[in-house]
């Protein structure tokens, strides 16, 4: 007889993985100050709140990212080519998050639909085949430096993030330019419950540079 898996509404969530965050370019902000944040979890992990802050003492919840972010890092090294790039490949694993990578055609990845980020590049791809558990090999057709990122070497172990709506966005005012932020995720498991208590969540710090908009006017 067939039946349903049983999943406990009272299990502890596993731990927020080790978030990505970063300012992208400013076509993908229309010119407005956002930082991205790419978080994931695996296990009895169901999503996690957002606490910020600008002095680690004092946070403020600012959102919720829920599942589906696909965050990992290179297996192997993604070497610089020219765009669009029909040579190089690499392999990622997005176990971190239990990410899954689906295949574009060339047209997906000259429309920048299958976009990714790693150490400050955005790259499109057309090809995803799963090699292993959560482990991809990306080849054959992709554009590279999009938006004007710098194409470049990445070595193995990069970060690596799928740009999907799973994305956590959020702007922040001009004048915070230069300065240090701090955020925290608490993870709650699939049911929405038992939610980590915040002292005991790691803080991530990040310094605004102000790349995602226009720097006009700041004085830091």
């Amino acid at each position: 007889m067939w039946t349903q898996p049983w999943h406990n509404a009272l299990a502890q969530p596993s731990t927020t993985a080790p978030p990505v965050m970063f300012e992208p370019p400013a076509a993908l902000t229309d010119g407005r100050h956002e930082v991205w944040i790419a978080a994931g979890g695996s296990g009895e992990w169901g999503g996690c709140e957002v606490w910020a802050s600008v002095n680690d003492q004092t946070y403020d919840r600012i959102g919720v990212i829920g599942p589906g972010a696909v965050v990992g890092a290179l297996v192997t090294a993604l070497p610089a080519a020219d765009d669009p790039d029909e040579t190089s490949e690499v392999t990622v694993n997005v176990a971190p998050s239990e990410g899954v990578l689906y295949p574009g055609a060339p047209s997906d990845a000259d429309l920048f639909i299958t976009l990714c980020w790693t150490d400050d590049e955005l790259f499109a791809y057309s090809a995803a085949t799963l090699i292993g558990p959560h482990a991809y090999r990306l080849d054959r057709h992709k554009r590279r430096g999009v938006f004007g990122t710098p194409i470049k070497e990445h070595a193995a172990g990069a970060r690596f993030v799928r740009l999907n709506t799973a994305i956590f966005r959020q702007s922040y005012p001009v004048h915070l330019v230069g300065h240090t932020v701090y955020v925290k995720l608490p993870a709650f498991n699939q049911f929405q419950n038992m939610l980590e208590g915040l002292d005991a969540i790691k803080a991530y710090p990040l310094v605004l540079t102000g790349a995602s908009g226009s720097l006009t006017g700041v004085q830091v």
